[in-house]
């Protein structure tokens, strides 16, 4: 009988034994499926994500906290485009990225600091940020040219948002005037002659050529030679007699008392000397700036063309007067526009150069640079005059012949507005002449 109770003693606690494993069990598996439930609600993270999580620290209890930040790798100008190529897991150069990303103390990371770099994609510095400081999204505007762009990796979250004004004071072509250099605007030809046939764009670096005509003046009354000579004759009652006076020179004579020699056109021709000037000036923008002052992305002011202007042939026009221009818009320039002006950054000193020269109405070309160019283009080169052609290049003067051409060659022929008669159809091109003063 007592063995009986025993057993069922036994039976009893080995019972309760099962059922507390059971429920420990049972609690432990409920609470593996709630941690998977929460791993599958997880939004999948992008690739630069992944990467800041995984670089950044895994705070523990009584540690500091971290945050991404995005850096400025070097100093950043104001108006600096930042692409994905500037950030430093995307670039190809690393030493030569803008953009990069640290993780600050949450306490002395500013508020509105810009987290993921990929965000600035697209921006331009409104301000100039210091090398190795925090970029916010204060500090960075949308460009212009690219705030429409709706693919990721032309324009970040960071710009999309911001206001596209670059700055509340200033132009935006003082952001692209180098720090050493003055923005000065410059006359242009509208022909095109002078300014690489209207090929000159924003960006490119041209050098400045100056032609100058140089004639004889008297030092002292700083008037053109040769002066006026009146002869004075002393009468045999002793008064004077004063000559009307006369354009020459006075030269001893064996026959007469005295002689003028006179030239024989009425003024002395000048003499035509050509030089390169100013080297490596910067094209900040060719024609007028347009009224809002923003230049990204904006195409020069067109040229207003009038509908009903007359169809003037310039062979006729010569008649009146000069021709200064031929507006004739896509048939005949292949252009929306005519550009007048351009606005370019040069050196202190160079700027007072271009100024004179205006002033002084000085003929004024501009050569385009190569984009990479060799050393020897900033050479300094030789003036160009008559005797320099007839030297450098042994051109002789013809001998004179007891015989002559009929007609007479008394101009040479050369490219102008006036031939352009010859090969445009003036009455299909619309085009119309403007005089020149």
């Amino acid at each position: 009988m007592r063995g009986r109770v025993l057993i069922l003693i036994g039976l009893i606690i080995l019972g309760a034994v099962l059922v507390a494993a059971v429920f420990l069990l049972g609690t432990g598996g409920d609470d593996e499926p709630d941690e998977v439930a929460e791993t599958e609600v997880d939004v999948v993270p992008t690739s630069a994500e992944r990467d800041i999580i995984q670089e950044q620290p895994t705070p523990t209890e009584g540690e500091t906290q971290f945050v991404p930040v995005s850096i400025a790798l070097q100093d950043l100008p104001r108006g600096t485009l930042i692409t994905r190529e500037d950030i430093a897991s995307f670039a190809q150069d690393p030493a030569a990225a803008l953009v990069d990303i640290r993780f600050f103390p949450l306490e002395y990371a500013p508020e509105t600091a810009v987290e993921n770099p990929e965000d600035l994609i697209g921006c331009r510095t409104r301000t100039t940020v210091p090398r190795e400081s925090a970029i916010v999204v204060a500090e960075v505007v949308p460009d212009p040219s690219l705030a429409n762009a709706l693919n990721a990796d032309v324009v970040g979250g960071a710009c999309r948002a911001a206001n596209p004004a670059l700055g509340q004071t200033g132009s935006d072509a003082a952001l692209f005037v180098p720090s050493d250099r003055l923005a000065i605007s410059v006359p242009l030809n509208p022909t095109g002659y002078g300014q690489v046939a209207y090929g000159l764009k924003q960006g490119d670096r041209v050098d400045v050529l100056m032609s100058f005509l140089f004639i004889d003046v008297d030092e002292e009354f700083q008037t053109r030679m040769p002066n006026t000579i009146t002869v004075i004759t002393r009468n045999p009652d002793g008064t004077f007699e004063f000559t009307q006076g006369r354009v020459g020179r006075e030269e001893p004579s064996e026959i007469f008392e005295g002689v003028i020699v006179g030239p024989s056109e009425i003024q002395q021709r000048p003499r035509l000397v050509t030089q390169r000037t100013i080297q490596d000036a910067v094209v900040i923008h060719v024609g007028w700036f347009p009224e809002d002052g923003v230049i990204y992305g904006a195409t020069p002011t067109p040229f207003e063309e009038d509908e009903e202007a007359l169809v003037v042939d310039p062979t006729v026009a010569a008649e009146v007067g000069p021709v200064a221009v031929l507006e004739t818009l896509d048939a005949l320039f292949g252009t929306e526009y005519i550009p007048v002006i351009m606005t370019i950054a040069v050196r202190p000193q160079d700027a007072l150069v271009l100024t004179w020269a205006i002033d002084s109405n000085i003929p004024i070309s501009y050569a385009l640079r190569p984009a990479i160019p060799a050393d020897e283009l900033n050479d300094i080169t030789e003036p160009v005059t008559l005797e320099y052609l007839l030297r450098e290049f042994e051109i002789e003067a013809p001998p004179k012949l007891p015989l002559a051409l009929e007609p007479a060659i008394t101009d040479i022929r050369r490219f102008d507005l006036f031939n352009l008669s010859e090969f445009i159809d003036y009455s299909r091109t619309g085009a119309i002449i403007v005089e020149s003063n």
